[in-house]
């Protein structure tokens, strides 16, 4: 059974992003249609839903497009969006109070200057970092970040950026080579193999601040990644169902898988089974060429000691957020009464299980944030 439904409200946007790999049609749907696909999505089984496009936040019923899922009963509930909208404070107000859950971002760059230039408007990065803080600590949010000949090299400058702008969750994703990405490809196009050393780098970074685990790297396949092949999209599922109301459904990992290429040489990697394979149009592009068979798995070097390298930053995962957001420094908590606690906390959208909020708790101890005892059977924690 898949875990989300993933509804498309329009095929129209606010920005004309030189990279956007959507066909801007104006598919618009009428909103019977949408609130038919969300009751359907519970009868159905659906634990998530999630609105994008085009630009969901041009509808004007998408707050009660919003109150419509959570009234259904989803308690997961996703926007993704540019954030241009989201800068004026009431609504994004609206948008929480509906029962939005999490929102994901795109951003090109920590400067106003490229991201502007990418996404073709003037003054768009300030209004869309207005519309992420809106949300950051009030519900989960995350950011993608799309690599090109403009941007890759300052990765590491970017997501410092993010993180010290509390965001935990990115999705670092190589474009597919389509519509406005494939006509503007002689002007951003960089390889994949190009990128990699600046990945590592970055995921070098992410390791010893003790947040790797909140990256997924998406359209590169494992062998380019290295020790870090286990951050590839093509180790996880997205278990997400894409509809468009009035048209039809499409299964996400199903689509991934049709429109990728694997090669006889890739028998050999120790990836291929996991690998999905090289996107037809990057093929187009680049060739075969820096795709060579991993012959054994790199063993991962030992992450630099967190003790050591973490607190001069304080960066936490996603998990971590909602957890401290649960402790206090007067009380000892045991783990079951925080697990309950999240429970009516919009951001532990990860946390709703012993195992998660254990490795969240043991990792906040090892950064030295929490204190812990043990008691009569349980373990007991609260804030330094």
């Amino acid at each position: 059974m898949k875990d989300c439904l993933e509804i498309i409200t329009n095929y129209y946007c606010n920005l004309n992003c030189s990279f956007c790999s959507q066909n801007m049609t104006g598919f618009n749907p009428q909103t019977r249609l949408i609130l038919k696909e969300i009751y359907k999505a519970k009868k159905e089984g659906f634990k998530r839903i999630g609105f994008s496009g085009g630009e969901s936040t041009l509808r004007k019923d998408l707050p009660f497009l919003i109150k419509a899922a959570s009234k259904t009963g989803f308690d997961f509930i996703r926007l993704q969006t540019n954030g241009y909208k989201l800068s004026e404070k009431r609504y994004a107000g609206k948008l929480m109070e509906s029962g939005l859950t999490y929102s994901k971002f795109t951003f090109l760059s920590h400067k106003s200057l490229v991201h502007d230039e990418l996404v073709g408007q003037i003054g768009a990065f300030e209004k869309s970092f207005k519309g992420l803080k809106n949300f950051t600590r009030k519900i989960g949010v995350g950011v993608n970040i799309l690599l090109n000949r403009y941007n890759y090299k300052e990765l590491k400058k970017t997501m410092t950026f993010f993180w010290d702008n509390d965001v935990s969750d990115f999705v670092i994703i190589y474009p597919i080579y389509v519509s406005h990405m494939y006509q503007n490809r002689s002007k951003l196009a960089v390889s994949a193999q190009m990128i990699g050393d600046y990945l590592t780098e970055v995921m070098d970074m992410a390791s010893s601040f003790g947040v790797l685990s909140g990256i997924k790297v998406l359209n590169i396949p494992p062998c380019l990644l290295g020790k870090y092949a286990d951050r590839s999209s093509d180790y996880y599922k997205f278990n997400t169902v894409v509809c468009e109301p009035g048209i039809g459904k499409y299964d996400v990992d199903e689509n991934v898988k049709k429109n990728k290429k694997k090669r006889i040489l890739c028998n050999r990697c120790v990836y291929f089974e996991k690998c999905a394979g090289v996107d037809k149009n990057y093929l187009k592009i680049f060739g075969w060429k820096e795709f060579i068979p991993v012959k054994s798995k790199t063993e991962l070097q030992n992450a630099k000691s967190i003790k050591n390298a973490f607190y001069s930053k304080s960066y936490f995962t996603s998990s971590e957020r909602c957890v401290l957001d649960l402790l206090n420094k007067n009380n000892f908590l045991n783990t079951e009464e925080i697990i309950k606690k999240s429970q009516k906390s919009v951001l532990c959208k990860g946390c709703k299980d012993g195992l998660n909020v254990l490795n969240a708790l043991s990792s906040l101890y090892d950064k030295n944030v929490v204190d812990k005892k043990f008691l009569k059977g349980k373990y007991f924690w609260k804030l330094k």
